[in-house]
């Protein structure tokens, strides 16, 4: 059967006791990664849709090195740290110091701060080519609500206020759908985190940088109508590299998915149930 984790997230919760399985035959292993599946509810008159593996899931289980400076300049890279709650399991130990300190999660972008901070503590972890998590997403997803410049949701407004009482640096000044602004200020935030220490600002770089590497022009208006064609080979830039990190690790055989579209209504328990 398949189970909630979220309001739109889910989790094929049979294929569950194998990660537990896993992490008590290697001890040593402090994260271990999934084949994360993605699952769209209809939104703004689309239909909804899923992602299924290309090829039949080996259960192979392989040893990943985290690209965490790389996730740091080319936000496509986040997609491959291992972020709990959407791709990650993660041993206690590694979250040990914010359960220790902290009452919370010292950010506003709990998951992708988490996904910087468990990359540089463990540098390393294991992919296991077995769907656990299902990325959701719905119209009131606060990543959907605020991307469209106006959230509507009760939640999304109280998150947006608290963000931008709390935030600084990149993501106070471009805000927060500004992709580059994101891995950046996750990383050095991070970073700091971890060492104890003042963060180092590295603003004149960093601003430069998510000036000229951002798609989306609304963030950097100015910039972009001058600089659109080095934004676009930036981005471009960003895929050689991560292609030859999937072919490092993962040889020939990189995880893929496809797309398929879901015509019926349907939810994300139902989604995981149909997961063979």
């Amino acid at each position: 059967m398949g189970c909630y984790v979220g309001s739109d997230d889910g989790i094929v919760s049979k294929n569950l006791s194998k990660f537990i399985d896993l992490l008590i035959k290697q001890p040593n292993i402090l994260v271990i990664t999934n084949h994360t599946l993605a699952f769209a509810y209809p939104r703004f008159k689309s239909n909804s849709w899923t992602t299924r593996p290309i090829d039949r899931c080996t259960a192979r289980h392989i040893r990943v090195n985290w690209p965490i400076k790389m996730a740091s300049l080319f936000p496509q890279f986040n997609y491959d740290l291992p972020q709990p709650y959407s791709k990650a399991i993660v041993r206690k130990v590694v979250l040990q110091k914010i359960i220790k300190e902290e009452t919370a999660i010292p950010s506003t972008m709990p998951d992708i701060f988490l996904a910087n901070y468990i990359a540089m503590l463990s540098k390393n972890g294991m992919f296991f080519d077995v769907p656990l998590t299902i990325r959701g997403s719905s119209e009131v997803s606060n990543g959907i609500q605020n991307s469209s410049g106006d959230p509507k949701t009760l939640t999304s407004k109280e998150w947006l206020r608290d963000f931008y009482s709390k935030e600084e640096y990149l993501l106070a000044k471009f805000g927060p759908t500004c992709r580059p602004a994101l891995a950046r200020d996750s990383y050095l935030n991070a970073k700091a985190y971890i060492s104890g220490t003042q963060r180092k600002r590295y603003l004149f770089f960093s601003e430069l940088w998510c000036n000229l590497s951002c798609k989306d022009k609304s963030h950097h208006k100015n910039i972009w109508n001058y600089f659109s064609s080095v934004t676009i080979v930036i981005y471009y830039l960003g895929l050689s590299p991560r292609k030859l990190w999937y072919l490092k690790n993962f040889g020939t055989k990189i995880p893929k998915d496809i797309r398929i579209d879901i015509q019926s209504k349907t939810n994300i328990f139902n989604i995981s149930k149909s997961l063979k």
